[in-house]
């Protein structure tokens, strides 16, 4: 009777697996969003991972191009390789094409719950190719999807996993090789894992190699052959191509990226790596374990690899002991890491590796292969090691104990299913709590960063709107930042690990933007007037203050758009020129005022100035401050102490004299003692200075304000953190807002042809009334060529980070195009690729004509 229920567990279709791995997934992801959550974390879910794509899509439907080079809506303009990250040839992304009525925070989420069910079934497959039993497959298949980060990182930085069914397809297509030669699966795979995320497509090809390498020592064993660097050569380059190939079809990504890392990639390392402790190996458990920031794996995952050091065959030991050099040494995480820091979620691609290892250890703990004592000295020393060398996390060391013991009695069945049974409920535990320390999307939250009546507003602006100008949302900056309503929308903020350094220059260290966010790469809009006009923002809506030069034009609900007229053209011609070097010797914040009438250009321009003029003068703020109850300042030699107990604010009458004037006010501050990050608003403008952020510490202890109001500007209503903090250096200026006007007056505004520059190529035209330069407030990029009149003309870089060139009197066509670096070369080097995918499909189709036709035979 016992072998006729065994009978029947062995015969359970396939499908009911299947279902049982898509229960699993929905059961944690239903948990996860208990209450009515996206399932989308607030940490760049909805600033990065869902706006890009969105983004992405809307260009698509402007433009009708796949392949876009320009992003004119983000970033005030950038090449749109900066993002490519964030999904821009994604195969995921691109499917969403053809679905644009459902929203790409619904398409997300949805497309990201079907990629981690289907991870798992290929997983399973991959499983069941190698010959293993259907409870070993099972079993396993759910420790992989419930391990820490598969299902976390889904709802939190997606790119970091949505990758993986291709990359289980590549490794299914390298089965297909060794067992049929047929090569179009693999190429095609690793073409579609590149595609969906290049980063950790260099661990995946590696994850691809190594198991390829696995698969031809499995045959070396099978067929009896001895090991021979030649075989090992001639072999390895014919099971590199179909992989090359691959690569090769996703130049046209590639290469473009590429360069724009090159340009536009700031390192998130805080200290320099030092090669001697790269080359060190370490005990590096926190990449196996738990931390959805790693495989994210239970103490069975350390079990199995330990146990591959005595597990039977070549092939096995091969891989377990490569991963385990892999796993222990600094440099390859440094590499995998795009040789910017050491983190350890780079090593999530190896998951299906460690799951082989753990359906390995599982199958022959059930054949009774496993030498438990053998493996408990193993355990007893290695975790002696790791004590030693610094891991000193108890329920590890305790799950570990309990699962080695039930290993001595898994001879049994009974116990056996128990196993399985423990070492499912640690690893769905883990799961649900890693998941639950994750904070997601609200409904409510959703709708106030996004309300109705913002879209109307902007609606209504843009289409009454004949010409190119910019919006400002100045509401919930962190989670807006690369939000682009329409695709006339355009945008002056940017967050990417990768963007235009001239821009990120021109914000961070030209104009000293206020830095509410503890991350660098943040570059969120904020009320800074100068900033604003400059920048062509002629459009503000906002439930606040959007500073000065803006009048409210209408209402909907909490929220009003207001226009300004003195906002610069996003192009223009300029008559008033101060050169580079004379612009070098005029001062913070002096300059800010000099480049908003004035436009910087290279010293070598027959046009360029030397007399730089600047509004902007010294003052000191009146006494009279307004200390809240929490706030204790202690006067210094060179500043004042702070502590403040709560969260408290200060508050300056100003009186008459500054109300028709911008404030500029600025000041260092110094952590004393606060273990916390430390932040200080002004009417309204932040700046944070970050307690601990290794990876993306924004150094930022110079605070500067540029302060104003739409209205009068009567008041300084000041909010402090808590903490202990030395503030020093406070220095005070004003500019007449009287000044704000005479800006746009100055220049003739160049007329686009709205329809041809939203698609890529800025047009228009333009009249000078004498000679001058053209400027725009596009950012900087090689990849731009400049035409006037149809004949090519040399662009230069004005007002330090900005697209320009001289343009003589008279009227003129003059029109930007824009090609990304190497994206012809990476253009044609995908067509190559893709011929020889075609070929190999001929050659698959053939071989396979040929073996129907012997085994008929």
């Amino acid at each position: 009777m016992k072998k006729e229920r065994c009978a029947l567990v062995r015969r359970r279709p396939l499908w009911a697996d299947w279902l049982v791995i898509a229960l699993v997934v929905l059961a944690v992801v239903a948990i996860t969003c208990a209450g009515g959550m996206f399932f989308g974390s607030k940490t760049d879910w909805l600033g990065q991972h869902t706006a890009f794509p969105d983004y992405f899509r809307k260009l698509f439907y402007q433009t009708g191009e796949l392949l876009p080079n320009f992003a004119l809506g983000i970033g005030a303009g950038q090449n749109i390789y900066n993002f490519s990250y964030y999904g821009l040839l994604s195969p995921l992304v691109l499917f969403s094409y053809l679905l644009p009525f459902v929203p790409m925070t619904i398409y997300m989420a949805v497309a990201n719950v079907v990629g981690t069910i289907v991870t798992g079934i290929l997983f399973y497959q991959l499983l069941r190719r190698e010959k293993f039993s259907q409870n070993v497959c099972l079993v396993t298949s759910l420790l992989l999807i419930t391990s820490s980060s598969l299902i976390f990182q889904a709802h939190r930085h997606f790119m970091f996993v949505n990758y993986m069914p291709f990359l289980l397809l590549a490794l299914l297509g390298a089965h297909r090789y060794f067992e049929k030669g047929s090569r179009w699966l693999l190429c095609l795979s690793v073409f579609l894992m590149v595609m969906t995320s290049y980063y950790y497509s260099v661990a995946g090809i590696v994850v691809v190699v190594l198991y390829g390498v696995y698969l031809w020592l499995k045959v070396l064993e099978r067929q009896d052959r001895r090991f021979t660097v030649k075989s090992f050569l001639a072999d390895g380059l014919r099971f590199l191509l179909p992989v090359i190939c691959g690569v090769a079809m996703a130049a046209v990504l590639l290469l473009p990226t590429f360069w724009a890392i090159l340009g536009g990639r700031e390192s998130g390392v805080s200290k320099t790596a030092e090669l001697l402790d790269l080359l060190v190996p370490k005990a590096n458990l926190d990449g196996l374990l738990y931390s959805p920031y790693s495989l994210g794996f239970g103490a069975v995952a350390v079990l199995a690899v330990l146990w591959g050091f005595f597990a039977p065959g070549r092939p096995r030991k091969f891989l377990h002991i490569t991963f385990a050099m892999i796993l222990a040494l600094p440099l390859s995480l440094y590499l995998f890491n795009g040789a910017l820091y050491l983190r350890n979620k780079a090593l999530i691609p190896f998951a299906p590796i460690v799951g082989l290892m753990l359906a390995g250890f599982l199958a022959d703990l059930a054949a009774r292969r496993v030498r438990c004592r053998q493996l408990a000295l193993l355990f007893v020393l290695a975790n002696a090691v790791f004590w030693l060398l610094g891991y000193k996390n108890l329920i590890y060391y305790a799950e570990a104990a309990v699962i080695l013991t039930l290993c001595f009695f898994c001879a049994r069945p009974a116990v056996r299913r128990s196993f399985y049974a423990v070492i499912l409920c640690l690893s769905f535990a883990t799961c649900l709590i890693a998941n639950s320390t994750d904070e997601l999307v609200s409904e409510e939250m959703y709708e106030r960063v996004f309300p109705e009546e913002k879209q109307q507003l902007v609606d209504a602006a843009l289409d009454a709107e004949d010409g190119l100008w910019r919006f400002g949302n100045l509401d919930d900056t962190l989670y807006n930042v690369n939000y682009v309503y329409r695709p006339d929308y355009l945008n002056t903020s940017v967050y990417s690990s990768t963007q235009n350094a001239d821009y990120k220059s021109f914000r961070d260290d030209t104009f000293r933007m206020a830095q509410p966010y503890r991350n660098k790469l943040v570059s969120a809009q904020t009320p800074n007037a100068l900033f604003q006009l400059l920048m062509s923002t002629r459009y503000v809506v906002t439930d606040g203050d959007p500073g000065a030069g803006y009048q409210p034009v209408q209402t909907k609900g909490d929220y009003t758009l207001y226009r300004s007229d003195y906002a610069l053209p996003l192009g223009y011609v300029t008559y008033r020129t101060v050169s580079q070097s004379a612009y070098n010797r005029v001062g913070y914040p002096y300059s800010l005022d000099v480049m908003l009438h004035q436009t910087v250009v290279p010293d070598e321009s027959d046009l360029a100035g030397d007399s730089p003029i600047s509004w902007v003068l010294p003052t000191d703020l009146p006494d009279g401050w307004q200390i809240g109850p929490y706030t204790t300042i202690t006067p210094t030699d060179d500043g004042w102490d702070l502590q403040v107990t709560k969260s408290d604010k200060l508050h300056l009458d100003l009186g008459q004299g500054y109300q028709d004037n911008l404030l500029l006010i600025g000041f260092n501050v110094k952590n004393i003692g606060t273990h916390k990050d430390i932040k200080i608003g002004i009417n309204g403008v932040e700046n944070k200075l970050a307690y601990n952020n290794e990876y993306y510490q924004a150094h930022h202890n110079q605070f500067e304000y540029v302060l104003s109001s739409s209205e009068r500007l009567t008041a300084l209503d000041v909010t402090l953190s808590p903490g202990n903090y030395h503030i020093s250096n406070l220095q005070v200026h004003m500019l007449p807002v009287e000044t704000l006007r005479s800006a746009a007056a100055q220049v003739t505004p160049f007329t686009f042809d709205k329809q041809k520059s939203l698609a890529g190529n800025v047009s228009g035209q333009v009249t000078a009334q004498q000679d001058g330069y053209f400027v725009t407030s596009i950012p900087y990029d090689e990849g731009f060529t400049a035409y006037v009149d149809g004949k090519e003309q040399k662009i230069e870089k004005v007002n330090q980070a900005f697209v320009g060139f001289p343009l003589k009197q008279g009227s003129h066509t003059v029109e930007l195009r824009y090609t990304a670096p190497l994206f012809r070369a990476g253009a044609a080097i995908s067509a190559a690729g893709l011929a020889g995918l075609a070929i190999m499909v001929l050659l698959d189709l053939r071989a396979g004509r040929k073996r129907r036709a012997a085994a008929g035979q």
